[in-house]
């Protein structure tokens, strides 16, 4: 019995250090996530540069989850409303597009959305091109948002917020 009381407690010692000895959460460094966030903020800047050349892969590489997700739901919704269309008005839109009228009502995604509205995106977005951090405000852990100014003279600031996701600061955006 006692032998078995002497095994029980080992055990739980043995438990409990385990417990003690688990790796911790590595606390990260206010500097560093501002510094990473600011990398991420001028990466930007060049994808969306280089929207105006058609190049989307950078920027879609760069966008958060959320952003993504909108994206894709902006592509399903154009896919329903182009599939409403006339055959001859699809196809017309299509030339347009410079792809097929079947590939867009059957196989348009987030990505190809971001693709085929990469002209208006970089109008909406080319103000961040050439702007200057003002500064960084770290929300969380895993969330910045990154004050910059569109030029000098400006006094309002503007904002661009940023997720940390699998390792890498996204930008939340929102897809025209």
């Amino acid at each position: 019995m006692t032998r078995r009381y002497a095994w029980y407690c080992l055990f739980i010692g043995v438990l409990l250090m385990s417990i003690g000895c688990a790796p911790q959460k590595k606390k990260r460094n206010n500097a560093a996530i501002r510094a990473e966030a600011a990398d991420s903020f001028e990466m930007l800047k060049d994808a969306i540069g280089e929207l105006r050349e058609g190049r989307t892969d950078k920027f879609w590489n760069l966008l958060s989850e959320a952003s993504q997700a909108e994206a894709g739901k902006r592509a399903k919704a154009f896919r329903a409303d182009f599939a409403k269309r006339e055959k001859a008005e699809q196809d017309d839109i299509a030339a347009q597009l410079g792809v097929r009228a079947d590939d867009l009502r059957e196989k348009l995604n987030g990505f190809g959305y971001v693709r085929m509205k990469s002209e208006e995106i970089y109008k909406e977005f080319w103000m961040i091109a050439g702007a200057a951090i003002d500064h960084p405000q770290i929300e969380s852990d895993d969330v910045v948002t990154i004050y910059y100014k569109a030029d000098e003279d400006e006094q309002k600031k503007r904002s661009v917020q940023f997720f940390l996701e699998d390792g890498e600061w996204k930008a939340d955006l929102k897809i025209p």
